[in-house]
C-alpha cells in the first residue's frame, strides 16, 4: 500500500547541516546542526531532543520527519528536521504564522 502525500511543506525551511548517528537497527537520531540566520550568522545547535520521527511524503518526495526540541541561543524551540533522502540534504522546518506561505524544498 502507497503512503499517502502530505501535500506542500508547511512553515520555512531552512537549509541545515546535520550530524546524525544511526542505531544498528538504522533509526536516526540527529545530534548536531549548524545552519545560518538571515544576518548571515552560523549558529550550532547541540541540545537536540527527538520527540518522534515518522516517514512522510511531500509532493511524491520521500523524507524522514523528526520533530524535535531544541535550544538555541538560550531560548527553547520546537522545530522539524526533515532528512530527504533522494537529495541527500537536511532542512529545519519552523512553524509560521496563519496566513503565511509556506516554502517548497
Amino acid at each position: 500500500m502507497e503512503e499517502a502525500d502530505a501535500g506542500n511543506v508547511r512553515g520555512m525551511q531552512i537549509p541545515v547541516c546535520c550530524d546524525c548517528w544511526f542505531t544498528r537497527d538504522g533509526k536516526g537520531m540527529p545530534r548536531l546542526i549548524k545552519f545560518q540566520d538571515d544576518q548571515e550568522q552560523i549558529h550550532t545547535v547541540s541540545e537536540i531532543q527527538v520527540l518522534y520521527q515518522e516517514q512522510k511524503r511531500y509532493c511524491g518526495l520521500p523524507s524522514v520527519e523528526y520533530a524535535c526540541r531544541i535550544v538555541d541561543g538560550g531560548r527553547q524551540k520546537d522545530v522539524k528536521l526533515m532528512f530527504w533522502p533522494q537529495e541527500q540534504k537536511w532542512s529545519m522546518v519552523i512553524s509560521t504564522p496563519p496566513g503565511t506561505v509556506a516554502c517548497e524544498q
